[in-house]
């Protein structure tokens, strides 16, 4: 309604300004006689009808003013957009109408100078000049009809506005609302950073609540948050260094909860980061671990089965073991499993040295009776490899003393006047004897002795008279160099024995007196301590 007006009322003013125009012109035809007086009131009109082009040019100016601003306003709500493009054209329109208002008065008061001018030339003007002043009163109440129209229109874009602002701010809330929760979380989760790094601010909120009151609200939300998002990363940190070292052992077992933590994550939230962060070094070190526990188990073997060496010569230490155990511990834990079986195999061997010089000494006896088994040996050999490891042992043996006991057995008994008188016809036979011996000092040597025989044995010493010489060689020369004859250790001088000797023949040596003497010589075979006098 107020754009027909406002287009009548604009008509109006072009068709007033152009009979106003006609009327000036008819007035000026009608005096043109009137001469140089008559040109310049058409200067003066032409300057009007200029002033006039100009209003009417900022006229059109407004309304293109007019018409982006009613452009930008339509994101509003319809019923808004409609009221404010309303009271804005209103506005315009009183403040256009006004301008056009002044103008016309502008004109009026010089046509007004111009009619005073020309009252001499017409009544026609003054008519014109009444008309005109006519069209500006029906202007002017057209302009206080618009007023009143834009004044309720001002008051419908008020309530309009009120409504509008109150919604928007309530949108508002809730949006800073949601920024503060979401923020919360996000400033919980990057506790390390500062609040503010949190928040995504939007200018549109500051009607509802400042930039530092939204970041205050944040940090109050966050605060217990942060302060459990940060305890929660130093124990998954502390308990990570724990899994890793403890790696054996569940991860659970490791964690130490606290409830207060569960608005930050939960217990097996917790639990699932640890061991994420621990399972590369957990499985590494369950990897190294597996690889020294093997080699525990091979030197085990090793160490057990060379007994008497160093348990550390039995280790193939590995430095990327370190991380799991350490060289020494490493060999403790060799020495530890390896210890019964290195007694044990110690103790085999002690028995098998044993057995074996009993199965030597009683050659005759099947060398399994002789054997004293333990069970537990069996880690080490069984009892029927222990059995062959003595019989491996003695038998070499055991065959000389076979030897040796069928060679003693055939010594003969004799009669010494025998040997006496024909000790070089008797060479190489082997005979059983009893002696006294007579002389086993520095001159005969550790080895070699003189000593009376007789053909049986006898207490008294002289059953024993015919002197003769014994030694472990094939001459007494040879026998003088031996130095080692166990058999001897307990014999001295005067002491009666048994002896299985060899006859080597007879023997020349020189007495101490400066004389010679010649002896039956032999060749011990065995001796035996009869008893000492």
């Amino acid at each position: 309604m107020f754009e027909i007006k406002k287009r009548l009322a604009t008509g109006r003013l072009r068709m007033l300004l152009g009979l106003a125009g006609l009327g000036l012109l008819a007035v000026l035809g009608a005096c043109s006689d009137s001469g140089a007086e008559d040109d310049a009131l058409r200067g003066e009109l032409a300057a009007a009808e200029a002033e006039r082009d100009r209003a009417a040019s900022q006229r059109d100016a407004l309304r293109g003013d007019l018409a982006a601003a009613e452009t930008e306003r339509d994101g509003l709500r319809e019923e808004l957009d409609s009221a404010a493009a309303e009271g804005e054209g209103l506005r315009d329109e009183l403040d256009s109408a006004a301008g056009e208002r002044d103008e016309l008065l502008s004109a009026l008061d010089a046509v007004r100078a111009e009619r005073d001018g020309l009252l001499s030339s017409g009544e026609d003007l003054n008519a014109r000049i009444a008309d005109l002043e006519g069209d500006l009163a029906d202007t002017e109440d057209e302009l206080g009809e618009a007023r009143a129209s834009l004044s309720d229109s001002e008051g419908r874009v008020r309530e309009l506005l009120t409504k509008y602002d109150e919604e928007i701010r309530a949108d508002l809330r809730t949006e800073t609302d949601a920024e503060i929760e979401r923020a919360c979380g996000e400033a919980v989760r990057r506790y390390q950073d500062t609040v503010a790094s949190s928040i995504e601010w939007n200018d549109s909120w500051s009607p509802v609540i400042a930039r530092a009151e939204l970041t205050a609200a944040v940090e109050e939300c966050a605060g217990p948050g942060r302060s459990n998002a940060a305890d929660v990363d130093t124990e998954i940190e502390r308990a990570c260094g724990a899994a890793v070292e403890r790696y054996d052992r569940p991860v659970a077992s490791v964690v130490e909860w606290k409830s207060a933590w569960s608005t930050v994550m939960s217990r097996e939230e917790l639990t699932a980061a640890v061991e994420e962060c621990a399972e590369p070094q957990r499985s590494r070190s369950l990897e190294l671990r597996a690889e020294a526990d093997a080699e525990i188990e091979r030197a085990c073997g090793a160490a057990v089965e060379r007994y008497d060496s160093s348990v550390e010569s039995a280790v193939r230490w590995n430095n990327s073991w370190s991380p799991v155990t350490s060289e020494a511990d490493l060999v403790a834990d060799v020495a530890k499993c390896a210890e019964r079986g290195r007694a044990n195999a110690s103790a085999v061997e002690a028995e098998i040295e044993r057995a074996c010089g009993a199965a030597v000494e009683r050659y005759r006896t099947s060398v399994s009776s002789l054997i004293r088994w333990r069970s537990a040996w069996s880690s080490v050999m069984s009892r029927d490899e222990l059995v062959s490891a003595v019989e491996d042992c003695a038998e070499p043996d055991r065959s000389q003393a076979a030897e040796r006991a069928d060679f003693l057995d055939g010594c003969e008994r004799i009669s010494v006047d025998q040997v006496e008188k024909n000790p070089d016809g008797l060479e190489g036979q082997c005979f059983v004897l009893y002696g006294r011996i007579v002389q086993f000092d520095s001159n005969t040597g550790p080895c070699s002795f003189h000593a009376n025989i007789a053909r049986n044995n006898s207490s008294r010493w002289w059953d024993y008279d015919i002197r003769s010489t014994f030694g472990y060689e094939d001459s007494e020369i040879l026998s003088s160099f031996i130095t080692t004859c166990p058999e001897l250790d307990n014999i001295d001088g005067d002491d009666f024995v048994k002896i299985w000797g060899t006859v080597l023949g007879s023997h020349r040596y020189d007495t101490s007196l400066g004389g010679s003497n010649t002896v039956p010589s032999f060749k011990i075979e065995k001796v035996e301590l009869v008893r000492k006098d």
